[in-house]
């Protein structure tokens, strides 16, 4: 799957390498404001800058979250996702290029915008750069849901053209506010990946309800105590995933319910379902 053979060879890299291009600025490469001092147990952390950081998942906790969490946090400035879908579309995803593009769509932003009442830009900058690395845990998870489910469901094709992924793409994300869409044995799916818990399934239904257009809806909650672990990265687990495809989409071992009724048995159940699950919007 080459997915995961991408994700090995992210590893061997550092964020001072590119493969796909320009590298990282500089002044943000080895800016010590973006790595955290102390890691979560409270011991010192060696490395200075992304520069020493090589590109795998473990990198992430290293990333400050102060400096994330400041106040432009909540500013509606630029989107992760559609950078993260284009580079995934165009086969040139690498963290190191993520943040390439992030920088060059804040600079574009601020070209046409401005940012107003920012007093440091350099900082704002970094802030940015950090958040969306904290963002990449999620669609990094998204990806390797996609790839499983595209590996386990093109293994059924038949030859004639029962199954069909829709590539992640800037429209998909924007337009129907999807993450993932494919097509099987003549329905049209849309899958969704999210964290088990109260905020998790929330912002699901929230986003599930602002999603256009009808269609077969399959949740696939992230449990932590099923995942996959490669290079430092929280993934899918492959064999229970697919096995869970082939069961509810292939064999349909599952009733599946109108989306008024789900949403019934999930406010019943506080909001917490750990399952996969199926429901259809008329």
């Amino acid at each position: 799957m080459q997915f995961r053979e991408h994700i090995v060879q992210w590893a061997e890299m550092t964020y001072a390498e590119n493969p796909y291009g320009i590298s990282i600025p500089e002044k943000y490469l080895y800016d010590a404001r973006l790595i955290r001092s102390r890691d979560k147990n409270g011991c010192s952390i060696s490395v200075a800058n992304l520069a020493e950081i090589k590109q795998n998942g473990n990198s992430l906790e290293l990333v400050a979250r102060a400096i994330a969490d400041a106040p432009w946090e909540k500013m509606e400035t630029i989107s992760f996702s559609p950078i993260f879908h284009r580079l995934v579309a165009s086969e040139k995803m690498c963290p190191s290029n993520y943040v390439v593009e992030v920088i060059n769509e804040l600079d574009s932003y601020n070209a046409i915008r401005g940012v107003r009442g920012i007093t440091d830009t350099d900082e704002f900058y970094i802030g940015t750069i950090a958040r969306s690395l904290r963002a990449l845990a999620s669609y990094i998870r998204e990806y390797s849901l996609a790839d499983i489910i595209e590996y386990t469901l093109s293994k059924k094709n038949d030859g004639k053209g029962i199954f069909k992924m829709y590539s992640a793409s800037v429209e998909q994300d924007m337009r129907y506010k999807t993450d993932i869409m494919f097509e099987y044995d003549g329905r049209l799916y849309r899958a969704w990946s999210y964290q088990t818990t109260r905020i998790g399934i929330e912002r699901t239904a929230n986003r599930i309800q602002r999603a256009n257009g009808s269609g077969y809806n399959i949740l696939f909650p992230f449990n932590f105590e099923e995942k996959e672990e490669l290079c430092g990265w929280y993934l899918y687990d492959f064999l229970i995933t697919s096995n869970v495809v082939k069961d509810l989409i292939v064999h349909k071992r599952s009733e599946i319910e109108p989306h008024w009724k789900y949403a019934e048995r999930v406010r019943k159940n506080n909001y917490v379902i750990k399952y996969p699950a199926v429901f259809e919007v008329y």
